[in-house]
């Protein structure tokens, strides 16, 4: 995004520094869709366009990698006639299971030197990460979905400890079932 300009032709101009950067390296471009919107501007077709020439003109020193979600990228990808041929390989990644992002969200807790109440049976957590992120929601955020979670459970968890009146520092670190 930080490459899309508001005068024509820095658009091409910055996107030509992005990828001279990267040359001799990779070029990550992620929530790459965000470049070409339909409806918007000229400036992110200009970014695209100078995008796949660099890439023609410097295939053999960078490698340039795309993420982002697959009907996003699909209508991304229909931006530019050059762009699909590009990148021959796609790769879907299944999302998470409740049981996957049980596992991450004790790993970001850990992350922030909390735990998760030892009482809490692995099964239940499932349950209630289940309960707390619809899978809609999960499908388009995966860890962040997880992340955001954590983020409220602190919240909420700081709230009661300092409403109890009884705030221990083992209380304000052990994420409980409320």
């Amino acid at each position: 995004r930080e490459t899309l300009s508001w005068c024509s032709g820095q658009s091409a101009v910055r996107t030509a520094e992005r990828v001279k950067e990267a040359v001799g390296g990779v070029l990550f471009i992620d929530e790459a869709y965000a470049l070409k919107r339909e409806g918007r501007d000229s400036f992110g077709q200009e970014a695209v366009d100078t995008l796949v020439l660099e890439m023609e003109n410097r295939r053999s020193e960078l490698v340039v990698i795309m993420a982002g979600y697959t009907k996003e990228m699909k209508e991304f990808f229909l931006s530019n006639s050059g762009l699909e041929s590009r990148f021959p390989n796609a790769f879907d990644f299944t999302d998470y299971s409740y049981g996957d992002m049980a596992k991450i969200f004790v790993g970001m807790a850990e992350a922030m030197k909390l735990k998760v109440d030892p009482r809490i049976p692995a099964e239940r957590l499932v349950e209630l990460i289940q309960a707390a992120i619809p899978r809609t929601v999960a499908a388009k955020g995966n860890a962040r979905a997880v992340r955001n979670l954590v983020d409220e459970v602190l919240r909420r968890q700081t709230d009661r400890v300092a409403d109890s009146g009884t705030a221990s520092l083992e209380a304000l670190f052990t994420l409980e079932e409320a």
